[in-house]
């Protein structure tokens, strides 16, 4: 089996315990959002790059904590991978500060985040290794979905406007902006799958992508 198509029926798995699980949602003292919530992360992700036949693909854990009020602390480590004619990984860490606000049962709030990266590319027997700070921020909503619906429990849906860059000069970096939408199920009281699907508008390519990603996330 291709690569690729492991990706996606790893992700097709993942979706379908959310089914499997969604009629327990309504038994279990579920929690609404991932906002002011202590959780461990873990996804898969697929990158469909416009313009290029091949897809990159992405692995990555992490930690939110509450810190504050209305204030979370998220840790990230994530490995990326595209494998064409030239070969290319990425690991970044990263931690953000999120910002947050109860508004009639929705949550509008900001972030900002700091990290490192480490690329390696490699063509043929030439091999370039670069390594750099990195930086992002955003803004969204997250919504119960019991705000429209108030039988649904555990189900909120989250759009975001991200922008990330780094510290390398600007013809070099990687400015980009990114649409997203991520619907989080709570199946049980500690237990939640996750999917986010974006859209990633590069400032200095034309090689945009769009990112789906599929997780779980185990409240401790």
């Amino acid at each position: 089996m291709k690569l690729k198509q492991k990706v996606l029926f790893a992700l097709a798995a993942l979706s379908s315990v959310g089914f499997v699980h969604a009629q327990d949602a309504r038994m279990e003292n579920v929690p609404t959002g991932t906002l002011g919530q202590r959780y461990g992360d873990v996804n898969i992700g697929l990158q469909d790059i416009q313009h290029f036949s091949d897809d990159a693909y992405s692995m990555g854990v992490g930690a939110n904590i509450p810190v504050a009020g209305n204030f979370d602390a998220t840790f990230d480590f994530g490995h990326a991978w595209l494998n064409s004619t030239v070969d290319q990984t990425a690991d970044a860490v990263s931690v953000t500060g999120t910002r947050y606000l109860a508004f009639q049962g929705a949550k509008p709030f900001a972030y900002a985040g700091v990290g490192y990266e480490w690329d390696k590319v490699s063509f043929g027997r030439a091999k370039d290794h670069s390594q750099y700070g990195i930086w992002g921020v955003g803004v969204g909503v997250e919504i119960p979905a019991s705000v429209a619906f108030p039988t649904v429990e555990g189900l909120s849906v989250t759009p975001l406007i991200s922008y990330s860059d780094d510290f390398r000069k600007s013809h070099n970096s990687g400015q980009a902006c990114v649409y997203s939408m991520e619907a989080n199920q709570w199946i049980n009281h500690q237990t939640a799958v996750y999917a986010d699907i974006g859209f990633q508008d590069v400032l200095h390519s034309e090689f945009d992508s769009w990112l789906y990603t599929l997780g779980v996330r185990i409240r401790y």
